[in-house]
């Protein structure tokens, strides 16, 4: 977590923005500059779906932690990608 800290101003030094709450996934986006940075959090034990909003138009969200998470596809017209979470995780 502190070598994302460190790699990503967004995190360190960023401004808070969109922060979301769906059932028990909570989010929240982090922006400095060009770097945005989002954080999902999944408190249930199943698998939950979430929308993340207010992403720029064709952003893609590439996962930080954990890496094997992948790539989710680009952003819709509205600005939001569906995330599925497996229970108990965090992604960045």
């Amino acid at each position: 977590m502190l070598r994302l800290r460190h790699g990503h101003p967004s995190i360190a030094r960023g401004s808070f923005e969109h922060s979301q709450a769906d059932g028990l996934v909570a989010g929240w986006q982090r922006r400095l500059d060009r770097d945005h940075t989002a954080v999902l959090i999944d408190y249930g034990v199943p698998s939950a779906e979430t929308q993340v909003r207010h992403l720029p138009r064709g952003a893609v969200l590439q996962a930080l932690w954990p890496a094997a998470a992948g790539t989710t596809a680009a952003a819709d017209k509205e600005g939001s990608i569906t995330v599925t979470l497996p229970g108990q995780t965090l992604r960045v």
